[in-house]
């Protein structure tokens, strides 16, 4: 788990994204999704436009406001594709002229679940069962599987588990956790650990048994 290498980023520089023509694909309150490309896409932080208040002084809290941390899900992307596939493959950072920095991911195309039988479908949440135990035999846990959203379908809080025609795939890195020897990071494990393996059965009945929307 020690010396995760970071690849280098790209520092030539490029055309500000704001300034070109590229697709969103999707957009959250930390991060815009951009086409680059029919194999790539961007993920640009963003400045959120939430902010929390305190309720006593009625003034914004300083830094807690949203914000996506770049270098971290950098760093727990590679650790996870040196492990197997599961997560989208990082490919690089760029840094554009205006500073702004991109991370550029593989690009993934979506595919409903009901286009495959519920045969199919159990073969393919066996591999992903095998390849998620293997991220956490190494220490890497998702840590957002089932997405905390009361009254959405269960595809929006599902929504970083991604069926594609090589099988389920996670996206997301924003509350991964990558899980050292230290006792402290144990205790914690053990406890990130035990809500992941409920969220994960929960998506277990939810792909393989077609619950309506709302059932969770």
């Amino acid at each position: 788990m020690e010396n995760e290498i970071i690849p280098t980023p790209n520092t030539s520089q490029m055309t500000s994204p704001s300034e070109s023509k590229y697709e969103i694909l999707s957009k959250s309150d930390t991060s815009k999704i951009i086409a680059l490309s029919d194999t790539e896409i961007g993920k640009i932080p963003v400045k959120s436009s939430l902010v929390f208040m305190d309720m006593i002084t009625n003034t914004p809290i300083p830094d807690w406001t949203p914000k996506m941390d770049m270098e971290s899900e950098i760093k727990k992307l590679v650790y996870a594709n040196s492990i197997n596939d599961l997560l989208v493959r990082f490919i690089r950072k760029d840094v554009f002229e205006n500073e702004t920095d991109m991370m550029v991911l593989e690009r993934l195309y979506p595919m409903q679940h009901h286009s495959i039988s519920k045969e199919e479908r159990l073969l393919v949440y066996e591999k992903f069962e095998k390849q998620m135990n293997e991220l956490h035999s190494k220490g890497f846990l998702h840590g957002d599987i089932q997405r905390p959203i009361r009254r959405a379908p269960l595809e929006i809080i599902f929504g970083n588990i991604v069926l594609t025609k090589n099988g389920l795939r996670l996206i997301d890195t924003g509350f991964s956790r990558i899980i050292t020897e230290e006792p402290k990071d144990l205790n914690e494990y053990a406890k990130i650990h035990s809500q992941e393996l409920r969220e994960l059965r929960n998506f277990k009945d939810y792909f393989l048994n077609d619950l309506d929307t709302n059932e969770k």
